[in-house]
């Protein structure tokens, strides 16, 4: 852990990806954060996006 990270709220309209070779070509690309099954991939078509960043390592 590093004491970082970023906060993402993501807005739009949500759909399964139900193609075969889609979901290999994003199960290539994207890292599991936690252990177990991920039975669904969802694609978010984003409308609005806004985060924050956040660092405890830095105190003024």
């Amino acid at each position: 852990m590093t004491g970082s990270g970023w906060s993402v709220t993501a807005v739009g309209a949500a759909e399964f990806v139900d193609d075969p070779n889609e979901v290999i070509r994003y199960r290539e690309r994207l890292d599991r954060w936690l252990p177990g099954a991920r039975d669904r991939i969802v694609r978010i078509t984003i409308e609005e996006i806004t985060g924050s960043y956040y660092d405890r390592t830095h105190h003024p």
